[in-house]
């Protein structure tokens, strides 16, 4: 059965569909007015201009490595749940939905890797999601972890600043506090939820019961502190590697902005890209790090454009090129492709 025959009729009716897709579209044609209103656009062309093809080589290999990081981090609790799944329809899923989050509207990209290994694992996908859940909120923290050691390290333009990303840390921690509740006790901890989230209405709460669910019978897969170890390693690292890659680019384009400011326009970005929009994250991407390099560390509007156009370009061609060779697993059946490797990743 294919990955189409497993979605099953439409959860919502077509009308609903258009809107949202509506709406997306809206966000991303304000954030784009909004972030690129009044720039010039022939030194924006200047700026794209001023990169060499080694620094663009050097970027992309930057995102290839961090791809392979990422795929590494879930193999550890994919290959738990089902140690029979081969390289290839690991490599496979982990490309083809790291394009669908950033490429599909509305974020709804995060379901295509649950969806992938429903259809070419024995994983089924309340478990698929759960993967996905624990990588959000281990991201989360890591992320704001980044971010608070980026503004106490000197990236802090305002006291508001720092105010701001304690909170943001206070939020993740506690998210991240509940989901280990539901790990620890989970009857309890689903009937308090779904008690505090009767007011919202039936399907509000099942969609959170389902997800804290899904996040416990992922977390089943990284039963040592070894592998927990790894996977928070792992994470580390790509996120470490994905700032530094782009201080490296915005370097290269003469922008002037140290390593520290630029984790924290990291963090503004991945907020800016958490934002429902249009296909891309076009828009919120770019607005997000215009907003952040020109307002906070007054870096010229028009370089920070070029750098934003840049970096949100080699991203998409990045992932388009390295997904593509995986296309046929959406349509393929369970077993069509052979086990190419056993190893372990």
């Amino acid at each position: 059965m294919g990955l189409r025959s497993t979605l099953g009729p439409p959860p919502s009716s077509n009308m609903r569909k258009a809107l949202s897709l509506l709406f997306g579209l809206l966000v991303s044609a304000i954030a784009v007015v909004w972030g690129f209103r009044g720039l010039d656009w022939d030194g924006i062309q200047t700026g794209l201009r001023t990169l060499s093809w080694s620094a663009v080589a050097l970027y992309v290999l930057s995102l290839l490595i961090i791809h392979v990081l990422r795929t590494a981090r879930w193999a550890l609790m994919v290959r738990a749940l089902d140690p029979k799944i081969s390289v290839y329809h690991l490599v496979g899923m982990s490309f083809l939905g790291f394009a669908g989050v950033f490429l599909v509207p509305l974020r709804l990209g995060e379901l295509a890797r649950p969806l992938l290994l429903k259809v070419h694992s024995r994983i089924g996908f309340s478990a698929g999601l759960g993967t996905v859940a624990i990588e959000r909120a281990v991201d989360g923290l890591v992320m704001t972890g980044f971010l608070v050691g980026a503004i106490l390290l000197g990236a802090a333009p305002s006291s508001g600043m720092l105010l701001t990303g304690t909170l943001a840390l206070g939020v993740f921690v506690g998210a991240s506090l509940a989901f280990a509740a539901m790990a620890r006790w989970p009857h309890a901890s689903e009937a308090f939820w779904g008690r505090l989230l009767s007011p919202f209405g039936e399907r509000i709460r099942d969609a959170v019961l389902g997800l804290l669910r899904g996040f416990v019978e992922g977390l089943g897969s990284l039963p040592t502190h070894s592998a927990r170890l790894n996977y928070l390693g792992l994470t580390f690292a790509y996120w470490g590697l994905n700032g530094l890659g782009m201080w490296f680019l915005a370097t290269q384009m003469g922008l002037s902005v140290s390593l520290q400011a630029m984790f924290v326009t990291m963090a503004l970005l991945v907020v800016g890209i958490m934002v429902p929009a249009g296909p891309g994250a076009v828009g919120t991407f770019h607005a997000a790090i215009i907003w952040g390099l020109s307002h906070l560390y007054g870096v010229d509007r028009t370089g920070a454009a070029a750098f934003a156009l840049t970096v949100h370009g080699l991203q998409v061609i990045h992932m388009l090129l390295v997904s593509l060779p995986f296309v046929g697993l959406i349509r393929q059946r369970r077993g069509e492709v052979p086990d190419q490797s056993s190893s372990v990743m």
